[in-house]
C-alpha cells in the first residue's frame, strides 16, 4: 500500500502533467510547425512540374517494372507505363469532353519526363535497386500520392466549373482521374496470369477506393453549390478551400507513406465495408490476395467420343492429305455432320452436307 507521501508525490506529478498538456500549443512547437509547413507546402504550393510530376512518373515506372519483371519488350513496357501514369487523367478528360493532357501543350513536359523515368527504372539498374529500398520508396510514395491528389482536385474543379451542382459526376470523374491508370495495369495482370487474376474491379485495393474517397471529401468540403451548407442550415462552411485540400492531401500522403514503411496496405474503411455488406447483403468477391490465390478460370475441354478427342471444325490431318485413298473427315460434332471428300491431290472439296451420302 502506498504511503501518504508517495501518494502526494504522484498526485503532484499528475497535476503538473495535466497543466503542461493544457498549456501545450502545437502551433508554437518548433518540430510540429516545421512538419506542418512542409506538408502544407507540398500539398498546396509545390509546383507539379518538375517535382510532383517526376515522382509520379518514377513511381508508375517502378510499379510496372515490378509487375512485368522487366521481361516485356521495351515498347510495350513504355506504353504500359504511359497508360499507368496518365491513363486516369486521359479517361476523365475524354469522358468530360475536355482535351486530354497528353494531347495539349502540357504533353511537351509530361512525355519527356515519363520517358526519362522509364529509362532510369528499366535500364539503369542502380536506380531501380535504390527505389526498392523501403525508406526511399516511402518518400517516393508520399510525393507520388500528392501528385495524384492534385490530379483528382483538378478533375473535380474542371467539372464543377461547368456543372456546380453535379456532385455525382464530379466524384466519379475525380476518382477516375486518380485511379484510371490502375485499370490498364489490371489488363496486363489478366494478360499475364489469366482470367482468374485480380483486377481493380473484381478486388479493388485501397488506392482505388482512396481516389473516389478523396474526390468525395474534396467536393463535400469545398461545397461549390452550397448543398452541404444548405443541409446544415448555415450560410457557408466554417473552413476554406486550402484547408480542405491540405487535410485530404496530407491524410492520404501520410497513410500511403506508413503503408510503404510497414510493407502492407491498411484499409481504414474495412469495418464500414463489412458492415454495409452485411446490412445490404452485397456479394463480395474477396480481397486481392484471396482472388490471386484462386485457380485461374480455364476454358472447358472438348468433348470426347469413344475416348478420342474430336477434331476442330475444318481440321484435316496432314496424313489424310498425303494419303493415296479417299477419306471422309467429320468437321462438325452436331447432328448433321458435314463430310469432306479428300482427293489424293488438290484442295478438299465438300461432297455433301447431311447424314446421307450422294453418288
Amino acid at each position: 500500500m502506498a504511503t501518504p507521501e508517495v501518494a502526494a508525490t504522484l498526485s503532484a506529478l499528475g497535476q503538473r502533467a495535466l497543466t503542461a498538456a493544457g498549456n501545450f500549443s502545437p502551433s508554437t512547437y518548433t518540430g510540429y510547425a516545421e512538419m506542418h509547413g512542409w506538408a502544407r507546402h507540398i500539398a498546396l504550393d509545390l509546383p507539379v512540374f518538375p517535382y510532383l510530376l517526376f515522382a509520379h512518373c518514377l513511381y508508375a515506372a517502378d510499379r510496372v517494372n515490378a509487375l512485368t519483371g522487366g521481361r516485356q519488350h521495351w515498347l510495350k513496357s513504355y506504353v504500359l507505363t504511359l497508360a499507368a501514369a496518365f491513363g486516369g487523367s486521359t479517361l476523365a478528360s475524354v469522358l468530360s469532353g475536355r482535351p486530354a493532357p497528353l494531347f495539349t501543350t502540357t504533353a511537351n513536359m509530361m512525355l519527356p519526363m515519363q520517358a526519362l523515368c522509364w529509362y532510369l527504372v528499366n535500364v539503369v539498374t542502380p536506380v531501380r535497386v535504390l527505389l526498392r529500398l523501403r525508406l526511399v520508396s516511402a518518400v517516393l510514395v508520399y510525393f507520388a500520392t500528392a501528385a495524384k491528389v492534385r490530379s483528382i482536385f483538378g478533375a473535380v474543379d474542371g467539372l464543377v466549373a461547368a456543372f456546380p451542382a453535379s456532385w455525382s459526376g464530379a466524384i466519379v470523374l475525380g476518382g477516375l482521374s486518380g485511379c484510371g491508370g490502375s485499370l490498364f495495369v489490371s489488363l496486363e495482370k489478366i494478360n499475364q496470369f489469366g482470367r482468374g487474376a485480380p483486377s481493380e474491379l473484381s478486388a479493388p485495393g485501397w488506392p482505388f477506393k482512396a481516389a473516389f474517397l478523396s474526390a468525395a471529401l474534396y467536393y463535400v468540403g469545398t461545397d461549390p453549390a452550397g448543398l452541404v451548407a444548405a443541409a446544415a442550415g448555415v450560410k457557408a462552411l466554417p473552413w476554406n478551400r486550402d484547408e480542405v485540400c491540405f487535410a485530404v492531401s496530407a491524410g492520404l500522403c501520410v497513410h500511403a507513406t506508413l503503408c510503404a514503411l510497414g510493407g502492407a496496405t491498411f484499409n481504414p474503411l474495412r469495418p464500414v465495408e463489412v458492415l454495409l455488406s452485411a446490412v445490404l447483403r452485397l456479394p463480395e468477391g474477396g480481397d486481392a490476395a484471396a482472388v490471386a490465390a484462386a485457380a485461374p478460370v480455364k476454358a472447358p475441354s472438348r468433348a470426347r467420343v469413344g475416348g478420342t478427342a474430336l477434331p476442330r471444325p475444318g481440321a484435316i490431318s496432314s496424313s489424310t492429305l498425303g494419303s493415296s485413298t479417299t477419306a471422309e473427315t467429320v468437321v462438325s460434332a452436331g447432328k448433321n455432320t458435314a463430310k469432306l471428300r479428300v482427293p489424293k491431290k488438290g484442295t478438299p472439296v465438300a461432297a455433301s452436307v447431311g447424314t446421307k451420302k450422294t453418288k
